[in-house]
Parts: C-alpha cells; structure tokens; sequence
C-alpha cells in the first residue's frame, strides 16, 4: 500500500529513530527504502542491521547524487501504489503518518504534506 522512502547520506545516529518511527505506524502492507547516497562512508555494515526488517530494502548509489536522485532511486523501486519521502535524521510522530496516510486514501488526495517540529 504505501512505500516509505528514507534517503541516508551520513545520518549514523538519527537513522534508527527514522525507521521505528514508520514501523510504529498502523499501516498494513507499507515497505522501507533506504537509499544511501553516500558510498565512500563505511555505512554498509551499519545499514545491514536493517535488512533483517520485513519489507525493507537497502540501496547503495555507486556516486553521490543528491537527495533528488536519491528519492528518484526509490521511486522507481517502489513497489506500493503511493510513495512517502523521510530523510534520515527525521520521524513520523506516534500516528502521524498513519493518520496522513489514512486521510489521503479516503480522501483520493493526490499529494499530502505534514507540519513539522523544529
């Protein structure tokens, strides 16, 4: 149903809030996508902790391209009909992206955007 896409450049140690914060969130058959977009870091080892999560997928870009191109690299992996973006050093509040989500469907919103906190 919605796949989550977490881009990751060099946010060690904001990233496993990021993740918990989607698998908190009531939404059945939703995926995570982490791109790494920075790959002369030693991330691999790091970022393998989160493949053992069901549905999530870790990406490495050869070169560093951008959070464009790294929200693009998870477009096209996407495998849910709708798509959210994350950055890594953010998080979805207790059911905020459930709530969003949810509201979007029922509604046939094409496009939804959150506050946030600073």
């Amino acid at each position: 149903m919605l796949s989550v896409i977490i881009t990751f450049f060099d946010e060690t140690p904001y990233l496993k809030n990021a993740v918990q914060s989607v698998l908190s969130q009531d939404i059945p058959g939703r995926e995570i996508i982490v791109v790494s977009d920075r790959p002369e870091a030693e991330n691999k080892a790091f970022l393998s902790q989160f493949q053992s999560i069901p549905d999530t997928r870790i990406v490495f870009h050869p070169e560093t391209r951008g959070i464009a191109a790294a929200r693009n690299t998870g477009i096209e992996l996407a495998e849910r009909d709708f798509v959210c973006f994350l950055d890594a050093d953010d998080f979805f509040v207790d059911r905020g992206l459930e709530t969003q989500f949810n509201a979007a469907v029922s509604k046939s919103w094409d496009i939804a955007h959150a506050p946030y906190f600073q």
